[in-house]
């Protein structure tokens, strides 16, 4: 059996914008290493350098979609906005919730 790959097409012209092949357990591996990396150097990177790597998001989002790149940007907002609520709500939202029945204890969890 072959590797397989993903293809990532802008809609709105049918071309490909980007293929991904499917990795090996190794290349997962070596990728995880590399986003542990990335993310430590993230976190000690200006706000400059982040604003900058937001706006590329925001055309590779557009290009994606097949949308202008206003609505990119308008995606990498609600990106945002929803990586916030969850890690805000992270505890709430994975907490048992008790309900009251006949039997000794019942959750939803």
């Amino acid at each position: 059996m072959g590797v397989a790959s993903l293809r990532s097409v802008n809609p709105a012209t049918g071309e490909e914008v980007e293929r991904f092949e499917e990795f090996t357990a190794k290349e997962v591996d070596t990728a995880l290493s590399w986003a542990d990396s990335a993310f430590r150097d993230w976190r000690r990177s200006s706000i400059v350098h982040r604003a900058e790597q937001f706006r590329q998001y925001a055309e590779t989002m557009a290009r994606e979609m097949g949308k202008p790149v206003r609505d990119g940007v308008a995606e990498v907002e609600k990106c945002a906005w929803a990586s916030d609520m969850y890690a805000d709500r992270a505890a709430q939202f994975l907490s048992d919730d008790l309900i009251e029945t006949d039997a000794r204890r019942s959750l939803v969890r």
